[in-house]
């Protein structure tokens, strides 16, 4: 995701939310029998601080699908 500085200037504005969601290769994961089972999801807040700097914050969801290293049944975890 590519968010334009200028563009929110010409709305008037100097804050933003925003949310999109990404599909990950699990190629990304050095963890043996792991894996993303759904796209991560990025939500959060944008602020013109400055000519060309932003300040920004959020939070980042994902979930991951493996064996459990105590008893090797598989689990599943969301992070946020």
């Amino acid at each position: 995701m590519v968010i334009d500085l200028r563009d929110i200037k010409r709305q008037g504005k100097d804050e933003i939310d925003f949310f999109f969601e990404h599909v990950l290769d699990n190629a990304l994961i050095d963890i043996p029998n792991v894996v993303f089972t759904a796209p991560i999801k990025i939500n959060g807040n944008l602020v013109l601080t400055g000519e060309h700097s932003a300040l920004i914050s959020g939070e980042i969801e994902f979930t991951l699908k493996g064996d459990c290293t105590r008893c090797l049944s598989e689990a599943t975890n969301t992070y946020v």
